[in-house]
């Protein structure tokens, strides 16, 4: 984790010679059935107004606070992936992926439920994405882990990596060189820092990028995590 955001740091450092560009998942419109992290709104309303202010500067998706999540594993990244409700492969999946939080959540003390907080820093960009770095409490990664030692002994594999406890708040979708650049970093350089989180629910979820280049996020099954 401290690696991928040290990178994240340095691609930062160097976007005002490279430009920015769009990353796959956009042009291969992925998408995917996720467990994710959620937060409250004192969290989400400063990053879901600093990622409009961002597409403002530089075409990019734009997170709003429903669309704004940590991941803490995604089932499986699908092109021209599309939800729906009459697909039973995809009931099936929401309901195995209900069954490994739940599983997760008792094998866990309460007061590691009670306890955990990611605390976030100032939002960071690479070429292609605007993400907002978290630190994880010790609570928190112990409920991290049991839900990735629980898929794996559901479903047979090992999940996609859970590499940070960040959020995206906005992704690429057209190159801009460098030169332009000058706003955004200004705007990066002040960003908000929303400090600690206690995340208030593990949500089932889908995400996928629509034909007119929206992204769509939606609730499957929830397990609140504040009382």
């Amino acid at each position: 984790m401290k690696n991928i955001l040290q990178q994240f740091r340095r691609t930062q450092e160097t976007i005002a010679h490279q430009g920015i560009c769009p990353e796959g998942i956009i042009g291969r419109k992925e998408g995917c059935l996720s467990i994710s992290y959620r937060h409250c709104p004192e969290v989400t309303t400063p990053l879901a107004k600093f990622s409009a202010a961002v597409s403002e500067i530089v075409p990019a998706l734009t997170y709003t606070q429903n669309q704004l999540q940590t991941t803490i594993t995604p089932l499986e990244l699908v092109s021209h992936f599309i939800f729906s409700t009459t697909n039973p492969v995809q009931a099936k999946a929401v309901e195995w992926l209900g069954q490994i939080v739940e599983e997760a959540l008792d094998s866990v003390e309460m007061s590691d439920i009670s306890k955990c907080n990611i605390f976030f820093g100032r939002p960071i960009a690479n070429r292609g994405t605007v993400i907002v770095p978290g630190r994880p409490n010790q609570e928190l990664w112990k409920i991290s882990t049991a839900i990735l030692k629980v898929f794996k002994q559901h479903l047979g594999y090992e999940p996609i990596g859970f590499w940070g406890t960040h959020m995206v708040l906005n992704r690429f979708t057209n190159s801009v060189a460098g030169d332009q650049l000058d706003s955004l970093i200004q705007l990066l350089a002040n960003g908000p820092i929303v400090c600690n989180s206690h995340p208030q629910a593990i949500e089932v979820l889908s995400n996928q990028i629509n034909d007119d280049g929206s992204w769509t996020c939606q609730t499957h099954k929830r397990f609140p995590l504040l009382k």
